[in-house]
């Protein structure tokens, strides 16, 4: 049986400018190419474009599938990585996960991609399936939602690895959230036994965990806030802010439960053994 391959880079934020299509097409004699989209599959070869300059360049998102055990999800984050460093650590899983900062730009990348042999998982046939929802879930991550790298952390741990502290909304799991459970083969059963213990709850109506950042701010301040919210890009006014009240804690805005124990003890106590 010969070896099949996937990859496909998506645009979200804005198209591909013309400046940089010139690069994409150098990219690939074969693929689909547009300013939104590069499509290409392989039954023989590899892709041998430069992926992270592909993402410097404009696109946001690349996946990359193969029948012999790659499953790698790589997205573009526009104004840096949305936790603390030592948040941020507690999840990569063996550096399965990892952030890769451009020169003199916030922006960088967060790549994972689980170590794994052909035949660990089921074959892929629909790739729409969590290409689809790929947008979402880049959404998730720049707001700093932990639920991802969550599930990211439990497709590649076992035995020892200590369970990293478990985000509230587990059982909440959106259309993003369940696809990548999905394309990770994660069980229902290990998710639901994560979600119990965890005592944290996402908080309705105001944030009360901007209080404080948000008394700080003189009139002025706020002020400009304002009228670059009215006058610029909403999302990207907000990514901003986001950064900077996220600077100025050592821990993760999202709410989420430390608890002492292992990959092995957490699926022994799903599967009662």
């Amino acid at each position: 049986m010969s070896e099949y391959q996937y990859i496909e880079f998506q645009a979200v934020d804005a198209p591909v400018i013309e400046d940089n299509m010139e690069f994409m097409y150098k990219q690939s004699s074969r693929a689909t190419i547009t300013p939104w989209y590069f499509q290409n599959e392989y039954n023989f070869g590899d892709f041998h474009g430069n992926s992270t300059e592909m993402l410097r360049r404009g696109y946001d998102i690349y996946f990359h599938y193969a029948d012999f055990g790659i499953r790698q999800l790589t997205f573009a984050l526009p104004e840096g990585l949305p936790w603390s460093k030592k948040v941020f650590d507690k999840y990569c899983g063996d550096e399965m996960l990892t952030w890769k900062k451009f020169n003199r730009i916030p922006n960088g990348i967060l790549s994972f991609c689980p170590e794994a042999d052909g035949g660990s998982y089921d074959e892929l046939i629909e790739f729409g399936l969590i290409t689809s929802k790929l947008p979402a879930l880049r959404e998730m991550l720049i707001a700093g939602d932990l639920r991802p790298l969550f599930l990211f952390w439990l497709a590649c741990s076992w035995g020892d690895d200590p369970v990293p502290p478990i985000p509230a909304g587990l059982e909440e799991r959106n259309g993003a959230l369940e696809a990548l459970a999905e394309f990770y083969e994660i069980s229902e059963t290990l998710l639901q036994t994560a979600s119990r213990l965890c005592e944290a709850s996402i908080p309705s109506g105001a944030d009360l965990r901007y209080e404080t950042w948000l008394k700080s701010q003189k009139k002025p301040a706020l002020a400009k806030i304002v009228q670059d919210l009215l006058t610029d890009d909403p999302k990207a006014v907000q990514r901003k802010l986001m950064t900077e009240i996220r600077g100025e804690n050592s821990t993760s805005l999202w709410p989420c439960s430390e608890v002492e124990m292992t990959f092995e003890q957490l699926h022994n106590l799903a599967y009662k053994k």
